[in-house]
């Protein structure tokens, strides 16, 4: 796989483009990761019960970790 940057100071807005052959599960992956940070780019993702929450980085009072664990203090759940 190759990687390209190519800064454009008269581009109006950041655009990432994939261009693949097929999708693999790797090209997906990237592409999932892509969409879901910049639909929560102020938000960060947790994890519980296999179901994946968003959570305002506002929210977040702390972070503490437990063994392979990473608990978040919030105000909420």
């Amino acid at each position: 796989m190759k990687v390209k940057l190519e800064i454009d100071p008269d581009a109006p807005e950041a655009e990432i483009v994939i261009r693949a052959k097929d999708i693999s599960p790797e090209i997906k992956q990237l592409y999932q990761k892509l969409q879901a940070q910049d639909q929560h780019a102020d938000q960060i993702e947790g994890i519980r019960d296999d179901m994946s929450y968003y959570l305002r980085l506002s929210d977040i009072l702390f972070f503490e970790t437990k063994s392979w664990h990473i608990l978040r203090g919030t105000l909420i759940w």
